[in-house]
């Protein structure tokens, strides 16, 4: 990445530096030399007080052109060239004048020896700091430096310095000794986390620091104090002070925290369930320690939800989360039938690097009652562990991954033997700033040695406009295996709104191996908008006698 910027940074320097002469009647060339060495030259070599646009006489000419060799050889001491020689020449070719400066850098000056002051610990020395034997390079001396010296603040010497640090060139020899001296001043220790706060108490907010009391004072772990914090979800606003108290730094924390009752409503429209709604209450503060709950509620025109969730920091709280949750149920789907269920379960979320891990213990039950079929009653009390990461890139590649699996056992609290798993990506890439490309993968597989038992919720269904787009919602199906495709184009119409081209195809079975998919394509319109995406598709059922159209929507905002 540093190489790039490099050359980015000199393409835009010469392409300025080019620009510029380009309005003159005054060039110059520049050749011998390394990029890095080149441009320092640019820096300073004299266009007439940069003035682009001016026509310079030739008076101004001769004397820019003798002042800029003894610039270049300015220029090239940084990177240990003292000795350069310059063969220079100056062209008129009609109102034009041509300067070009031939340079042979000479010899380089070399380090013999690298002085570092007792204070410096071996540790604060970069793997890539300069070393005898290197050529000299004030830009790679100035790094090491600012390496130690940021390893010293690091430490607990947050008055550490090196000015008196020097390097010594013998041009005659083109040799050099660096010192690198450190005057460190009074270490400091961490002191005490004060956090004054009618809703939370210090301790939870200490929980969230990366350092303990009594340990060297560090900069940047304060840094990642505070990004811990934010992290927390807890507070709109922190900031963090640090106040010096003897040998110690304590650390004081101002936050505004978020309301402590939070309102959310949703209500949208799609051709699955049409009018749908929601309605979230957040209560943020429950205790000092910063549990809090949620209470969810979700209505359309085949379903009726209700969901309470107590959220509880774990033991590491950047990274764990305990959740006790309760819902009710009642969908009514006219393909394959309606299910009432309550589940109650305890769930451990972990975040790590942007991965999300769940592992959760359930207790199921559930009236089913399929279409053509007898209702039944089922009781699941089933594992469940999960993975899934989203928002990630390589390259331009955007995409996100999940995946779950669960397991329950009869006789074990539960009325069936069940094992079910289910992996879900999706991807978008775009082609050029108005067309890209997307895709989504679904599969799962359900092992049972009794299906008809299973609830009717876990069993696999497809169709519907975020399934096989052409096709009713849960119109395929039931089965144990799910497999489903969508690939779409999207084309920038005007702004953030694209005429889109899919193709889905897919099934869902009682066997892996099947004969028949369904496909299903057409074009859509994608609008997409701050409070979410809304899509209108025309899908064709390719697999469907009469190969009918259906149209299909869905928009579902969050308020």
């Amino acid at each position: 990445m540093n190489k790039i910027a490099r050359i980015i940074k000199l393409s835009i320097i010469i392409f300025i530096s080019s620009y510029a002469l380009a309005k003159t009647n005054f060039k110059i060339t520049v050749t011998g030399v390394d990029k890095e060495t080149y441009t320092n030259i640019v820096k300073y070599l004299k266009f007439e007080n940069n003035i682009s646009s001016k026509k310079i006489t030739t008076e101004e000419i001769k004397r820019l052109y003798l002042t800029n060799i003894s610039n270049i050889k300015e220029a090239m001491q940084p990177f240990g060239y003292f000795h350069p020689q310059i063969e220079p020449s100056l062209l008129q070719k009609n109102a034009l004048w041509q300067a070009n400066y031939k340079i042979d850098p000479g010899p380089r000056v070399k380090i013999i020896k690298t002085n570092y002051s007792k204070h410096i610990k071996t540790s604060w020395i970069p793997d890539d700091a300069i070393r005898d034997g290197d050529y000299f390079n004030t830009n790679n001396y100035q790094k090491t430096k600012d390496h130690i010296l940021l390893y010293a603040i690091n430490s607990g010497y947050v008055d550490a310095n090196l000015n008196s640090s020097s390097v010594s060139i013998d041009t005659n020899k083109n040799t050099a000794i660096a010192n690198i001296n450190i005057k460190l001043g009074k270490q400091y220790k961490f002191g005490k986390i004060i956090f004054k706060n009618d809703y939370l108490s210090e301790d939870i907010v200490k929980t969230y620091s990366p350092f303990k009391l009594g340990e060297n004072y560090s900069e940047k772990k304060v840094d990642n104090f505070k990004h811990n914090l934010i992290s927390s979800k807890l507070f709109k606003q922190i900031e963090l002070t640090p106040k010096v108290s003897n040998n110690s730094i304590n650390i004081l924390v101002n936050a505004t925290l978020k309301p402590k009752n939070i309102y959310q409503v949703g209500l949208g429209l799609d051709s699955d369930e049409y009018v749908r709604a929601t309605y979230d209450i957040t209560n943020n503060y429950i205790s000092k320690s910063a549990d809090r709950s949620k209470l969810s509620l979700k209505a359309s025109s085949s379903e009726l939800e209700a969901g309470l969730q107590y959220y509880t920091p774990g033991k590491n709280p950047i990274t764990t989360t305990q959740i006790l949750s309760l819902y009710l149920d009642t969908k009514d789907n006219q393909q394959i039938g309606s299910s009432n269920y309550v589940e109650a379960s305890t769930t451990q979320k972990q975040q790590n690097n942007g991965t999300t891990y769940t592992n959760s213990l359930n207790l199921h039950y559930e009236k089913s009652e399929p279409v053509n079929s007898e209702t039944y009653f089922s009781t699941l009390l089933y594992l469940k562990t999960g993975i899934s990461a989203n928002q990630l890139s390589y390259d331009a590649l955007k995409y996100s991954w999940s995946w779950y699996a669960l397991a329950a056992a009869r006789g074990m609290a539960s009325s069936v033997n069940i094992l079910k798993t289910k992996l879900s990506t999706s991807a978008n890439y775009p082609i050029s700033r108005n067309v890209k490309l997307g895709g989504k993968v679904q599969v799962g597989a359900i092992l049972t040695n009794d299906f008809d038992s299973i609830p009717l919720s876990f069993k696999f269904t497809a169709g519907g406009a975020n399934s096989i787009k052409g096709y009713s919602y849960n119109s395929i199906g039931p089965g144990k295996i799910l497999k489903v495709l969508n690939t779409n184009i999207d084309y920038r119409i005007y702004d953030n709104l694209f005429l889109s081209l899919f193709a889905d195809v897919g099934n869902v079975t009682n066997k892996v191996e099947s004969s028949k998919y369904y496909v299903g394509i057409g074009p859509g319109i994608s609008w997409e908008t701050p409070l979410g995406n809304a899509n209108l598709t025309l899908g064709y059922a390719i697999s469907l006698d009469g190969n009918p159209w259906r149209l299909q929507f869905n928009f579902m905002p969050a308020l």
